[in-house]
């Protein structure tokens, strides 16, 4: 399928398939090794592959309510007792999250929509640094500092939430 480039702050940027994978694949490692920031990293990567600021979010709702749902839909099948609450919660995101990303990027000019999702990735990604750093400093002071580096080095490169 053809998409024409998109224009960012006067540069234009050719989709790119090659980058697109790239993008998928670390966002999918990121998401198995920490449990979370697929939405951030796959919105971003898209805007950097030369996929359109509406588009990338619309991908990246539609794909998470998706997710969502198989997961608890697995869950469901595999006969594991599912916490009622969490249930509701997931459900209620993903059926939730679509037509609400929808509309507030409808009501959005694109090239603001460009500008907010860089200033929320780097803002998440400082996010990120300030935990590692608080993190560090903790594990520091318990003379363990092999596994900040290692935990430093995931959360740098793949921008992982730290819990």
């Amino acid at each position: 399928m053809y998409t024409p480039p998109a224009e960012y702050f006067g540069k234009t940027i050719q989709s790119s398939l090659e980058r697109q994978l790239i993008i998928n694949f670390l966002a999918a490692f990121n998401k198995g090794i920490s449990r979370g920031g697929y939405g951030p990293v796959v919105t971003a990567g898209q805007v950097l592959s030369g996929v359109r600021g509406r588009k990338a979010v619309g991908i990246t709702s539609l794909t998470e309510g998706i997710t969502r749902i198989v997961g608890v839909g697995i869950y469901l099948v595999s006969g594991i007792t599912l916490y009622t609450p969490l249930l509701i919660t997931l459900i209620g995101g993903a059926v939730l999250s679509v037509p609400l990303s929808a509309y507030f990027v409808s009501r959005l000019p694109a090239g603001k929509l460009t500008y907010i999702i860089g200033r929320f990735s780097t803002a998440l990604g400082g996010y990120t640094l300030l935990k590692l750093l608080i993190l560090c400093s903790i594990i520091n002071t318990k003379k363990n500092s092999r596994s900040c580096q290692t935990a430093g080095s995931f959360s740098i490169i793949l921008g992982n939430r730290l819990i």
